[in-house]
């Protein structure tokens, strides 16, 4: 298993996020190298469709599946967690997100929903799919979408 963490330095969540990442990966058992990739530039950042700092993927697929855009920048990521919204994921979001990925399909995100929603919309973002699940991944819904867009 390849597990990366992509970072931009001038967001310092991504030491907590690779610190938390280690521990969880120590507690399971898991024997894996944990690299940095550092994001530097916005050039870089479109290249590698880097969502913000810190991003943790497994196999090159983001554990966290962002929705896909236009405009990959240097930025820092928020999670939406338990405690409310962090600059890294907690240690129980990234087990789960860990015992998911056995079943890892292409098509289809760590959860299972379908990378591409009805419409084109992403469910990871808040989308709903055919079953009406909505994504729980990120912090934005619907709901905060402005009128007329």
């Amino acid at each position: 298993m390849k597990v990366e963490v992509l970072y931009f330095d001038v967001c310092p969540t991504y030491k907590t996020a690779e610190k938390t990442l280690r521990k969880v990966l120590a507690e399971e058992g898991i024997d894996a190298e944990v690299e940095r990739v550092a994001v530097s530039t916005d050039e870089e950042a479109k290249r590698l469709r880097f969502p913000g700092s810190p991003t943790i993927r497994l196999d090159g697929h983001d554990l966290f599946p962002a929705p896909e855009r236009e405009d990959w920048r240097l930025g820092c990521r928020v999670y939406a967690t338990p405690e409310g919204l962090r600059g890294s994921p907690t240690a129980g979001m990234i087990e789960k997100a860990l015992a998911m990925k056995e079943g890892y399909d292409a098509d289809r995100d760590l959860w299972g929903r379908s990378r591409e929603a009805p419409g084109g919309r992403s469910a990871a973002c808040g989308g709903t799919t055919k079953q009406g699940v909505r994504g729980r991944a990120f912090a934005r819904s619907d709901k905060h979408t402005p009128k007329g867009t």
